[in-house]
This record gives structure tokens, sequence and C-alpha cells, in this order.
């Protein structure tokens, strides 16, 4: 997911309303006004409810409190899909709920006392270990925790803190990564907030100083098992160190004050172009029901069977989660081939159906619940194979990363003088690996021609078809002894 992503175009906001769980009473200040209309120093790259609705997180550095109340109006919660709906906030289907744990969070102030739970040295200042960040002077750190009521797995869930221009108290100076929560400390979660590819923009700070938490918690155990889970926030309340984020920030000084919370996900979002794959080669057209064609995005959602025990990055698609191929002048539409379709929340990938018999150029669509509409990328992205030549080369892959000692994957696929493939080749070719290696299967193939069991189409996967023992530079060749060949070098670890 190098290309822009879906982020880029695709950002949903969902702006939450609800008590605080702490129990204590609420003091007004001249900064927090009993009807708020949305903040000024809101970032204008993140959507906005029309009605205002928000929550405010109101800090009270000296007794380490963190209280969550409702803004105006204080009933409901505001989804932007494509389009625009309500539903109403709390425990019902179709909210998010979001709790902050008021006896864990903590905060230092000035003079490095710690305070949490409303007193000195309280519960959550005993647990934080010495060395821990949360001890820097000015510090916060609040223990937050989110539960997805909707039906569906919410997106790459992005939670941010916002100072409030009307609020002159205090603010926040920056935020950083406790080892479990911002955005910018992993490698994937940082490509969804202020970077390239993605237009959401942290309202305080950026990158590694960027008020921007994501969900789920990419450090926890389970998640790192099941990198699927990095970018969804599933239905229903998650294992607890799972769905709980740090957000640790630091402020101008120890005055208590409110900031603006804001909670957003990612729409679906295809990028324009898509990339064509043959086993590892790259054809100029895609064959029906072989060339994979791959959208570049986000927001997708996870592949089907994801759950909080097991959530693989890509898999099938899940019910409700659909692709197609429309062409350009919007006459045909295509279904996938069966089986091939490969689903991940920023990349799709199928091949269109060898049942489909018009030519010409074609876009992709996705279609999941956040979008039934669907969103596509360019309409002429790539052209089906119309007149396939005569056999000119064979294109050769290696695929994954080979190590020395290990059994080697790599695809030959039969390509014409333009590189298209080549589905009724059935001819014979010798393979050869230089300096050195083996084949498991013996140095020569003869392709399953169409009509037969298991046909190759004019492509050939040879699954741990080879072995190397030594690292470096490898070169694998085939030929079919009529002056037909193709190569490919790769590098042994």
């Amino acid at each position: 997911m190098l290309a822009l992503m879906g982020f880029m175009r695709g950002w949903g906001v969902l702006y939450l309303t609800f008590l605080g769980g702490c129990g204590q009473d609420l003091v007004s200040h001249e900064g927090d006004p009993g009807v708020i209309t949305p903040s000024g120093d809101e970032h204008p790259d993140v959507e906005r409810s029309t009605n205002g609705a928000a929550y405010r997180m109101l800090i009270d550095p000296q007794k380490g409190t963190f209280d969550l109340i409702p803004l105006a109006p204080p009933e409901y919660v505001s989804v932007f899909y494509t389009n625009f709906a309500m539903a109403p906030s709390g425990t019902g289907s179709n909210t998010v709920r979001i709790a902050l744990d008021q006896t864990m969070s903590t905060y230092t102030n000035s003079a490095g006392v710690c305070y949490s739970g409303g007193v000195v040295g309280g519960a959550g200042c005993a647990a934080v270990p010495v060395g821990s960040p949360c001890r820097n002077l000015r510090t916060a750190c609040a223990i937050v925790r989110a539960v997805n009521n909707f039906s569906e797995p919410l997106p790459d869930v992005i939670v941010q803190l916002a100072n409030r221009a009307t609020d002159t108290r205090n603010s926040i100076v920056s935020c950083a990564d406790n080892g479990i929560s911002q955005c910018a400390a992993n490698p994937n979660n940082a490509r969804k907030v202020d970077s390239s590819t993605s237009a959401l923009r942290s309202a305080v700070g950026t990158g590694a100083t960027g008020c921007s938490f994501c969900y789920n918690n990419a450090s926890d155990a389970t998640v790192v098992a099941n990198p699927g889970l990095r970018d969804a926030l599933l239905p229903g309340a998650e294992p607890t160190g799972m769905s709980t984020d740090i957000f640790q920030f630091v402020l101008t000084n120890d005055n208590a004050f409110g900031v603006d919370v804001i909670t957003n996900y990612a729409r679906p979002f295809a990028q324009p172009q898509v990339t064509l794959d043959d086993l590892g080669s790259t054809p100029s057209c895609a064959s029906t029901g072989v060339t994979l064609v791959t959208a570049s995005g986000g927001g997708f959602g996870p592949p089907s069977g994801c759950t909080a025990a097991s959530c693989p990055a890509s898999g099938t698609n899940a019910t409700g989660y659909t692709v197609d191929f429309v062409r350009n002048d919007g006459s045909v539409t295509a279904v996938p081939q069966p089986g091939s379709v490969v689903w991940s929340d920023n990349a799709v990938s199928a091949a269109v159906s060898s049942a489909t018999m018009a030519a010409g150029r074609w876009g992709m669509r996705i279609r999941t619940p956040f979008n039934t509409t669907g969103v596509q990328t360019a309409g002429g992205a790539f052209a089906l194979c119309n007149a396939v030549l005569a056999l000119d080369h064979f294109g050769v892959a290696v695929q994954g990363n080979p190590r020395a000692g290990d059994d080697i994957n790599f695809g030959v696929v039969a390509f014409d003088v333009n590189n298209a493939r080549i589905k009724s080749y059935a001819g014979t070719i010798t393979m050869s690996l230089v300096p050195e290696g083996t084949f498991n299967g013996g140095n020569t193939y003869t392709f399953i021609p169409q009509g037969m069991p298991n046909p190759d189409n004019g492509g050939h996967k040879f699954r741990n078809g080879a072995h190397v023992n030594v690292s470096g530079s490898h070169t694998l060749s085939v030929t079919d002894g009529m002056g037909h060949t193709g190569s490919t070098t790769f590098m042994v670890r």
C-alpha cells in the first residue's frame, strides 16, 4: 500500500457524545459553555458535522482526572458514510462507546508529583514504572478504550486530540508514543495520518509529535499475530488490551482545561490505477479467468472470518464486501472469477470471470457496507486481452524472499510479442538455475492444455519447485528449445 491510500478522500468522522464515568461533579469554567459550536481550531482536512456534535475531555492535572462530557446535541453520534446518517450514542446498535480508565490514568505536574484518580500518588501512579515517559514533567497518560457497536468492523479508527482556541487556561504542546498507541509509532499506521498517503492531519503536532492514536493497539500481542486487527475495530467488546490505547501528551502548564476529542474512521477509497499480475509477471492486458487485477486504496475493511482471535491481513471477502468490473462505457459489468478474490483493508485483487466475452478497457468497483454504491478505479484502468498472437517469450518470476537451504516458489507464463498471456499454450519448457540449485520435480515441464482437467491457461506456478543452497545472486531461466526464452535474477538470503 505504498500508493496513495484511501484516506486521501475517504475519512469519515464519528462525533461521539457520552457522559464521563468518574461520578464526580463537573465544575463549569469560562472555557466550557453549555452549548458549543465546532471549535475554531479544528483541522480543515477533517470532515465536521453540521450540527456541531462532538465530545470534550476535561482535564484537571492537579487531580489527575480526565472527564468526558457531551456537547450539543447530547444524545447523538453523527456518522459520515457516502451520505450523512445519524444514530443514538451509547450501547445500542450503530453507536461507538469510548471509556476512560479514571483510576489508572495519570498526570505528572511541573514539580514531578504524580496524580491519578483525583489524589496524589493514586493507583495509576503506583503502577507507572520508574523511567516511564508518563513520569516526565507536565505529562498526561490517559487510558482510553473503544467499543464498536456497529454490526460491521470500523476501518482504520483514529482518535485525535485538538486544542480549543476559546480555552486559553492550558493547552496540549505535543503528543508521543507510550509504546502502544500513537499512529506514527507503527509503520503501517503512520501512513494513515500526517503523511503523503493521507489527507488526515493531526490537529496538534505532526508525525512523532502528533496527537493521533490508532485502534486497534498495534503492539498488542494478538494484533501483532493477526495484522488484520490493526486496521479494524471489530463489533462488540474486544479484549481490553487490544482495544485500549494510552494517550500520552505534554501540557503547557498545570491548569485545568478542556480539549476536543474526535474519532475518525476510513471510508472506502480506490486509487485510479490498478496493477496486473500473471504469476509474478506483469502483462500488458488482463486475461480473463487468470490475471489478477489489484486495486489499491484504503478503508476496504478486513477479510472474511476476522475475529478477535484470528484475523489475517488478507483473505477472502466477507458477506457485503464485493468487487466487480465495469467497462469504461458502462455498458457491461463482469463478475470475478470464482475463488480469485483476495481482500484486505488497503488492496482488493480478483480475476475477471472467464465467461466474460467483451474486450475493451475496464475499471474495478468495490462495495462495502460503508459504501454500498461502491468506489471505482479509473474507468479505463486496464484492458482485457483480445487478439493474442504467437508465442514470443516467457515471463519468469520468483515469489517471496528465498533463503539459502530452502525451497522456492516461481511462476512461468507464455506471452506474445505484446506481453499478452497465451492461454492456449501447451508446449514443453526446460528450466535451469545458475550458479546452483535443483528442481524438485525435474527441470522440464509440459503445460496442461485447455480442455483438460486443471489446465494451466498458459501459466504455471511451481510451488516449492526448486531448491537453493547458497546465498547471493541466482538466475532462473526457461526455454522451449525453439528460440523462445525467459529468465529472472533474484537474491537468496
